[in-house]
């Protein structure tokens, strides 16, 4: 993960359901990175483990904002990274990031 340097640059958290929104995540990080932003993602690292949970929350915690990026499938829920058997990890992220006010862009993939 990269972290923000001394507040110079804005730092975004990227969240989305992972293997159908990876290029879309893709193409977000590189449209963010090209303008100066620096990306807090997870992308080698699977939600998955606690190491997981600590770093989402660092990542979140680390960033001026965090871009939601939206599809047709609600995502996996882990119990085990949520403390939840209702919601889903991107749920989660969201729910985090609303509690640690961090402004949130709301992206939608429509593949119709």
């Amino acid at each position: 993960m990269r972290h923000k340097l001394n507040g110079s640059r804005p730092s975004a958290f990227i969240s989305s359901t992972f293997q159908d929104l990876y290029k879309e995540r893709e193409l977000v990080a590189a449209a963010l990175t090209e303008r100066g932003v620096l990306v807090n993602a997870l992308e080698e690292i699977p939600a998955s483990t606690s190491n997981s949970k600590v770093n989402i929350l660092q990542g979140i915690d680390e960033s001026d904002f965090v871009v939601l990026i939206l599809g047709t499938r609600y995502g996996t829920i882990l119990p085990s990274m949520t403390d939840s058997h209702e919601i889903s990890v991107t749920h989660w992220e969201y729910n985090e990031a609303l509690k640690r006010g961090k402004s949130i862009l709301a992206l939608y993939r429509d593949w119709e």
